[in-house]
């Protein structure tokens, strides 16, 4: 039998022994054929695994970059819902010249671990502007959390929503109406003005936005970062975030 080159057999593979079209011609193989070619791809694989692992890597690579250009298709669209929605937090240097977006749940374990972090981030940093996105997904507690941090930042300011964020982030108990007074009290707040807020239509409403918008990302979990125009999904600590916020400010990304 004639003996058929590597780019031959790779074009076999490719189809899994069917027909194969090179230019305008159609080179079609018999059953016996496809066998020895599959035959002599997997011995010269066996004795070039790299090629395996190269390929693996193409693949991860286009994989990556098709994600990324998603991402910022998803950023174009909802750049305004994302960046500037009205209501959400903004901490850190409102006139920064990076902005950082997070997609929190306040009873999220990696998100309480990011907590530390982002606050070394902003401190170390002073140019980045941090945009909180309550995103409760784990239940009740999480829904009762996120609804008394967006009550007290619409009905008490942003004072005393940082006060209170950094409080839900790091409070060891349940979090439901039981705990309510003891958290605005670590807080500094009072917890009738707090429970008070959380009744305000307003705060349901941007909840369910918030949860819209995540949807729309693919946010499908927390914590959920926008570095510039970039996401990062998953805790990500200090310094990775900055040089992610280092590229964004250089362009590199």
């Amino acid at each position: 039998m004639k003996r058929v080159s590597i780019s031959a057999l790779a074009m076999c593979l490719a189809v899994k022994g069917m027909a194969v079209t090179a230019g305008a011609e159609a080179l079609e193989f018999d059953q016996e054929t496809r066998d020895a070619l599959h035959g002599e791809i997997r011995d010269y694989l066996l004795s070039n695994p790299d090629i395996i692992l190269e390929m693996l890597g193409i693949i991860e690579e286009r994989r990556n970059q098709a994600e990324e250009d998603r991402d910022k298709q998803l950023f174009a669209a909802y750049r305004e819902q994302i960046t500037d929605d009205g209501v959400s937090f903004v901490g850190g240097n409102p006139d920064g010249d990076v902005t950082l977006v997070e997609f929190l749940d306040y009873r999220c374990g990696y998100c309480r671990r990011a907590h530390p972090e982002i606050a070394r981030l902003l401190e170390d940093d002073g140019n980045i502007k941090w945009i909180v996105k309550e995103y409760p997904i784990l239940g009740p507690e999480s829904v009762f959390a996120a609804k008394m941090a967006v009550g007290t930042l619409l009905s008490l300011g942003g004072d005393a929503y940082a006060a209170l964020h950094d409080t839900l982030m790091t409070y060891p108990g349940p979090i439901n109406r039981a705990s309510l007074e003891v958290i605005a009290g670590q807080s500094g707040l009072d917890a009738l003005a707090v429970e008070t807020a959380m009744q305000d239509p307003q705060v349901d409403s941007h909840i369910r936005s918030i949860r819209e918008l995540g949807r729309a990302l693919g946010v499908s979990g927390t914590p959920t970062f926008i570095v510039g125009e970039t996401f990062v999904r998953g805790f990500v600590p200090k310094a990775d975030l900055q040089r992610l916020v280092d590229a964004t400010r250089t362009g590199e990304r």
